[in-house]
């Protein structure tokens, strides 16, 4: 009787009056009424729930395209090696939802914190060869995760339930590490395999810094000595004479020179002048 009750109203909401109903029959109808209801209301759940999961994903490719362009744009035209690891930073954090994100650049004892996003206080932060997850990774040159690889993130690394970390090289060889922690749900390894093309795309662009500054250095340094040459002492006397003019001051310019170094050249050769200058 009780559930007569409870099912009755059910009846309206498929469009069947109750006399038209065999007494008979009733019990069944009323189940077959309330299953339908169940499944309406579950299909209704589900479909919420499907298009939830859908607008989430929409909204990932949305920020996975607005950050790829991003970095595009900033490789292409930044020689700026900071600039372009906030970059990195910023792009695979948006991207995977990560609370941290951490570049910590190799050392001779290990790995340095350099630049950090959603960390206070990482600055500086050190980890040994091998230590953590981060130095794993800086010692192995492998990508890894957590709690899903072979290594685990200890302090000064960010807290966080999961935690990945992929290799950076430049000039072939390793320049640091980027570290990504902590997250609702476990990183995957379509995560990994994101953050390792991020970095491979970061990689040509980190290398042509390092070329641009080379030839930089060779421009405006001797090849022998390493000491700064004619163009730089030309840029160096145009910078302080302009500076000099604007603020009002004077301007002194000291000459250095050795004495009879052009006997040693022609008496024993240039060979041994270069030697006598290194």
């Amino acid at each position: 009787m009780a559930a007569a009750v409870v099912l009755l109203p059910l009846i309206s909401l498929v469009g069947v009056q109750a006399g038209e109903i065999d007494e008979d029959l009733r019990p069944g109808f009323l189940i077959a009424a309330a299953a339908g209801v169940l499944v309406a209301v579950v299909a209704w759940r589900i479909d919420g729930q499907v298009r939830s999961y859908v607008e989430e994903l929409e909204h990932s490719r949305r920020e996975f395209r607005a950050a790829l362009a991003r970095l595009g744009q900033t490789l292409e035209a930044s020689d700026d090696r900071r600039v372009l690891l906030d970059v990195v930073l910023e792009s695979t954090q948006a991207i995977l939802g990560a609370d941290h994100a951490v570049f910590f650049a190799a050392a001779r004892t290990g790995l340095v914190a350099k630049a950090s996003r959603g960390s206070r206080g990482m600055l500086e932060a050190r980890l040994a060869h091998g230590e953590g997850l981060a130095g794993w990774v800086g010692q192995r040159g492998e990508p890894a995760r957590w709690p899903a690889g072979p290594a685990v993130p200890v302090p000064p690394e960010p807290d966080g339930e999961t935690a990945l970390a992929v290799p950076l090289h430049a000039a072939g060889h390793l320049f640091g590490v980027v570290g990504l922690y902590g997250r609702a749900r476990p990183f995957s390894s379509d995560d990994l395999a994101t953050v390792a093309d991020f970095a491979r795309q970061a990689q040509a662009s980190i290398d042509r810094t390092f070329a641009y500054e080379e030839a930089r250095r060779l421009a405006i340094t001797d090849g022998l000595t390493g000491l700064w040459n004619r163009r730089h002492l030309d840029l160096r006397c145009s910078e302080e004479l302009d500076r000099a003019a604007r603020f009002g001051e004077e301007f002194a310019l000291v000459m250095i020179d050795l004495d009879d170094f052009t006997a040693v050249n022609n008496t024993y050769g240039h060979p041994a002048g270069d030697a006598v200058l290194v």
